[in-house]
Protein backbone atom coordinates (compact mmCIF):
# COMPACT_ATOMS: atom_id res chain seq x y z
CA UNK A 1 0.00 0.00 0.00
CA UNK A 2 1.53 3.27 -1.00
CA UNK A 3 1.61 5.60 1.26
CA UNK A 4 -0.01 9.66 1.41
CA UNK A 5 0.38 12.32 3.88
CA UNK A 6 -2.59 13.92 4.42
CA UNK A 7 -3.24 17.63 6.54
CA UNK A 8 -6.61 18.52 7.93
CA UNK A 9 -7.72 21.86 6.62
CA UNK A 10 -9.43 24.86 7.90
CA UNK A 11 -13.31 23.55 7.72
CA UNK A 12 -14.70 27.37 7.48
CA UNK A 13 -12.76 27.82 4.63
CA UNK A 14 -12.25 24.15 2.39
CA UNK A 15 -14.98 22.18 1.53
CA UNK A 16 -13.02 18.92 1.53
CA UNK A 17 -11.76 17.88 5.67
CA UNK A 18 -8.20 16.99 4.38
CA UNK A 19 -5.68 17.66 1.50
CA UNK A 20 -3.51 14.42 0.91
CA UNK A 21 -0.10 15.03 -0.84
CA UNK A 22 0.57 12.18 -3.50
CA UNK A 23 3.54 10.18 -3.85
CA UNK A 24 5.74 10.25 -6.95
CA UNK A 25 3.44 7.87 -8.93
CA UNK A 26 -0.14 8.42 -7.79
CA UNK A 27 -2.83 11.25 -8.05
CA UNK A 28 -6.45 11.85 -7.42
CA UNK A 29 -7.51 13.60 -4.05
CA UNK A 30 -7.05 10.60 -2.54
CA UNK A 31 -4.08 9.18 -4.30
CA UNK A 32 -5.61 6.28 -5.50
CA UNK A 33 -4.69 6.40 -8.85
CA UNK A 34 -1.27 5.24 -10.37
CA UNK A 35 -0.23 7.07 -12.77
CA UNK A 36 1.65 5.75 -16.12
CA UNK A 37 4.47 4.29 -15.39
CA UNK A 38 6.98 4.53 -17.96
CA UNK A 39 10.95 2.65 -17.76
CA UNK A 40 13.64 3.92 -20.29
CA UNK A 41 16.71 2.23 -20.78
CA UNK A 42 19.12 3.34 -23.11
CA UNK A 43 20.73 0.71 -26.08
CA UNK A 44 24.76 0.43 -25.73
CA UNK A 45 25.15 1.63 -28.96
CA UNK A 46 23.35 5.16 -27.54
CA UNK A 47 26.23 7.31 -26.11
CA UNK A 48 24.58 9.59 -23.39
CA UNK A 49 26.69 12.09 -21.58
CA UNK A 50 27.16 12.36 -17.59
CA UNK A 51 24.30 14.83 -16.26
CA UNK A 52 21.86 14.70 -19.18
CA UNK A 53 18.92 16.60 -19.62
CA UNK A 54 16.32 14.95 -20.91
CA UNK A 55 12.77 16.50 -22.56
CA UNK A 56 9.82 14.25 -22.76
CA UNK A 57 7.00 15.63 -25.03
CA UNK A 58 3.71 13.99 -24.97
CA UNK A 59 0.94 14.62 -27.31
CA UNK A 60 -2.51 13.60 -27.26
CA UNK A 61 -4.69 13.23 -30.13
CA UNK A 62 -7.98 15.23 -29.47
CA UNK A 63 -9.52 14.90 -33.13
CA UNK A 64 -8.16 14.42 -36.30
CA UNK A 65 -7.08 18.04 -36.57
CA UNK A 66 -6.48 19.06 -33.21
CA UNK A 67 -3.79 17.55 -30.51
CA UNK A 68 -1.94 18.69 -27.03
CA UNK A 69 1.43 18.88 -26.42
CA UNK A 70 2.74 18.47 -22.90
CA UNK A 71 6.24 18.64 -21.72
CA UNK A 72 8.60 17.04 -18.79
CA UNK A 73 12.16 17.19 -17.68
CA UNK A 74 14.07 14.79 -16.33
CA UNK A 75 17.70 14.84 -15.30
CA UNK A 76 19.82 11.34 -15.91
CA UNK A 77 22.25 11.54 -13.79
CA UNK A 78 25.73 9.92 -14.34
CA UNK A 79 25.36 6.33 -12.52
CA UNK A 80 21.45 5.93 -13.80
CA UNK A 81 21.14 2.76 -15.53
CA UNK A 82 17.30 3.53 -16.34
CA UNK A 83 15.20 6.16 -15.76
CA UNK A 84 11.68 6.39 -15.04
CA UNK A 85 9.10 9.34 -15.08
CA UNK A 86 4.89 9.09 -14.41
CA UNK A 87 2.62 10.79 -16.50
CA UNK A 88 -0.99 11.29 -15.20
CA UNK A 89 -2.73 12.59 -18.48
CA UNK A 90 -4.05 10.39 -21.45
CA UNK A 91 -1.20 10.65 -24.37
CA UNK A 92 -0.87 9.09 -27.88
CA UNK A 93 2.77 9.44 -28.83
CA UNK A 94 6.04 10.20 -26.93
CA UNK A 95 9.10 11.60 -28.69
CA UNK A 96 11.87 12.22 -26.10
CA UNK A 97 14.49 14.62 -27.22
CA UNK A 98 18.30 14.47 -25.54
CA UNK A 99 20.12 17.03 -28.07
CA UNK A 100 18.78 19.55 -30.72
CA UNK A 101 17.23 17.64 -33.42
CA UNK A 102 18.04 14.46 -31.82
CA UNK A 103 14.72 12.79 -30.89
CA UNK A 104 13.53 9.01 -29.91
CA UNK A 105 10.06 7.40 -30.47
CA UNK A 106 9.16 5.68 -27.38
CA UNK A 107 5.15 5.10 -27.95
CA UNK A 108 2.48 5.76 -30.54
CA UNK A 109 -0.35 3.93 -28.85
CA UNK A 110 -3.33 5.42 -27.09
CA UNK A 111 -2.63 5.31 -23.38
CA UNK A 112 -6.22 6.12 -21.56
CA UNK A 113 -5.34 3.99 -18.53
CA UNK A 114 -3.26 5.87 -15.79
CA UNK A 115 -2.22 2.58 -14.48
CA UNK A 116 -0.54 1.38 -17.79
CA UNK A 117 3.46 0.28 -17.59
CA UNK A 118 5.60 1.08 -20.11
CA UNK A 119 9.08 -0.48 -20.96
CA UNK A 120 11.37 0.45 -23.95
CA UNK A 121 14.79 -0.16 -24.03
CA UNK A 122 15.60 3.01 -26.75
CA UNK A 123 18.10 1.89 -30.00
CA UNK A 124 19.00 3.62 -33.06
CA UNK A 125 15.88 2.45 -35.02
CA UNK A 126 13.55 4.89 -32.73
CA UNK A 127 15.44 7.91 -33.63
CA UNK A 128 13.85 10.28 -36.00
CA UNK A 129 15.94 10.70 -39.22
CA UNK A 130 15.76 14.43 -40.95
CA UNK A 131 14.00 14.06 -43.85
CA UNK A 132 16.60 15.73 -45.83
CA UNK A 133 18.31 12.76 -45.18
CA UNK A 134 15.41 10.85 -46.55
CA UNK A 135 14.55 12.66 -49.43
CA UNK A 136 17.01 13.33 -52.16
CA UNK A 137 18.16 17.22 -53.04
CA UNK A 138 15.06 18.02 -55.75
CA UNK A 139 12.87 17.05 -53.37
CA UNK A 140 14.17 19.16 -50.40
CA UNK A 141 14.14 21.76 -52.39
CA UNK A 142 10.69 22.35 -53.52
CA UNK A 143 8.11 24.30 -51.14
CA UNK A 144 7.15 22.63 -48.11
CA UNK A 145 3.31 22.54 -49.25
CA UNK A 146 4.72 20.40 -52.49
CA UNK A 147 7.12 18.49 -50.49
CA UNK A 148 4.71 17.37 -47.25
CA UNK A 149 2.02 15.25 -49.81
CA UNK A 150 5.01 12.67 -49.96
CA UNK A 151 5.28 12.77 -46.11
CA UNK A 152 4.06 9.25 -46.63
CA UNK A 153 6.28 7.50 -48.38
CA UNK A 154 9.20 7.54 -46.20
CA UNK A 155 6.73 5.25 -43.77
CA UNK A 156 5.57 2.76 -46.62
CA UNK A 157 8.74 2.07 -47.03
CA UNK A 158 9.43 -0.58 -45.02
CA UNK A 159 13.50 -0.97 -46.05
CA UNK A 160 14.24 2.43 -44.36
CA UNK A 161 12.04 0.87 -41.15
CA UNK A 162 11.25 4.93 -40.50
CA UNK A 163 9.44 5.07 -36.75
CA UNK A 164 9.96 8.64 -37.22
CA UNK A 165 11.06 11.99 -38.74
CA UNK A 166 11.21 15.76 -38.69
CA UNK A 167 11.57 18.65 -41.02
CA UNK A 168 12.20 22.58 -39.98
CA UNK A 169 8.85 22.98 -38.56
CA UNK A 170 7.25 19.51 -38.11
CA UNK A 171 7.48 16.34 -36.29
CA UNK A 172 5.83 12.90 -37.82
CA UNK A 173 5.54 9.91 -36.35
CA UNK A 174 5.13 6.35 -38.51
CA UNK A 175 2.13 4.54 -37.30
CA UNK A 176 -0.15 1.90 -39.02
CA UNK A 177 -3.63 2.78 -39.78
CA UNK A 178 -5.81 -0.64 -41.18
CA UNK A 179 -3.38 -1.88 -43.19
CA UNK A 180 -1.74 0.96 -44.44
CA UNK A 181 1.75 2.85 -42.69
CA UNK A 182 1.03 6.65 -42.80
CA UNK A 183 2.88 10.20 -41.06
CA UNK A 184 0.90 11.67 -38.62
CA UNK A 185 2.60 14.92 -38.29
CA UNK A 186 2.73 18.07 -36.02
CA UNK A 187 3.81 21.65 -35.29
CA UNK A 188 6.92 21.31 -33.70
CA UNK A 189 9.27 24.11 -32.60
CA UNK A 190 12.95 22.90 -32.60
CA UNK A 191 14.03 25.93 -30.94
CA UNK A 192 12.02 26.67 -27.87
CA UNK A 193 13.83 24.36 -24.94
CA UNK A 194 16.91 25.11 -23.57
CA UNK A 195 19.70 22.25 -23.64
CA UNK A 196 22.26 24.86 -21.03
CA UNK A 197 22.89 21.97 -18.20
CA UNK A 198 24.65 24.99 -16.14
CA UNK A 199 21.60 27.58 -16.07
CA UNK A 200 19.34 25.08 -14.76
CA UNK A 201 19.31 24.37 -10.59
CA UNK A 202 19.65 21.12 -11.02
CA UNK A 203 21.87 18.31 -8.80
CA UNK A 204 22.32 14.87 -8.97
CA UNK A 205 23.33 12.75 -5.86
CA UNK A 206 25.68 9.94 -4.99
CA UNK A 207 22.56 7.71 -4.47
CA UNK A 208 21.83 7.65 -7.83
CA UNK A 209 17.90 9.34 -7.80
CA UNK A 210 16.45 11.21 -10.82
CA UNK A 211 14.94 14.23 -10.80
CA UNK A 212 11.88 15.64 -12.79
CA UNK A 213 9.14 17.59 -13.33
CA UNK A 214 6.28 18.84 -15.44
CA UNK A 215 6.62 22.59 -17.35
CA UNK A 216 2.85 23.40 -17.43
CA UNK A 217 3.66 26.71 -19.43
CA UNK A 218 4.94 24.60 -22.28
CA UNK A 219 1.52 22.71 -22.48
CA UNK A 220 0.10 24.08 -25.61
CA UNK A 221 -2.91 23.09 -27.95
CA UNK A 222 -2.16 23.08 -31.55
CA UNK A 223 -3.69 21.89 -34.72
CA UNK A 224 -2.25 18.95 -36.91
CA UNK A 225 -0.26 20.40 -39.51
CA UNK A 226 0.37 17.91 -41.70
CA UNK A 227 -1.66 14.82 -43.13
CA UNK A 228 -4.09 13.26 -40.79
CA UNK A 229 -4.61 9.33 -40.98
CA UNK A 230 -8.33 9.77 -41.00
CA UNK A 231 -10.06 10.99 -43.63
CA UNK A 232 -6.77 11.68 -45.59
CA UNK A 233 -7.29 13.00 -48.87
CA UNK A 234 -10.17 15.14 -47.31
CA UNK A 235 -7.50 16.69 -44.89
CA UNK A 236 -5.21 16.91 -47.45
CA UNK A 237 -7.23 19.16 -49.57
CA UNK A 238 -8.16 21.28 -46.48
CA UNK A 239 -4.66 21.64 -45.72
CA UNK A 240 -3.44 22.73 -48.87
CA UNK A 241 -5.68 25.33 -48.85
CA UNK A 242 -4.78 26.86 -45.28
CA UNK A 243 -1.10 26.47 -46.15
CA UNK A 244 -1.72 28.12 -49.18
CA UNK A 245 -3.46 30.54 -47.46
CA UNK A 246 -0.91 31.04 -44.77
CA UNK A 247 2.10 31.14 -47.12
CA UNK A 248 0.71 33.33 -49.32
CA UNK A 249 -0.67 36.15 -46.87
Amino acid sequence: MHKKESFASDRELFSQPNICVCPKGFTENRCQISDTKIILKFDKNILLSSNLLIFFHFFHLLSNTLHSRSINLLLKCENDSSLVIYWSNPFNIIFIQISPFEYYSIADKTINDQSSVIIHTINQLDRCRSIYKIFNETMTRIHIIQCIKYYHLPCQNLSLNLSCFYDDIHICSCQYYGDQRLANCFEFNHYDLNFDNETLDYQCYSNNSFHSFTLPCLSTLSTNSAISPVNTCKYFLCLLMFLFCLYSS
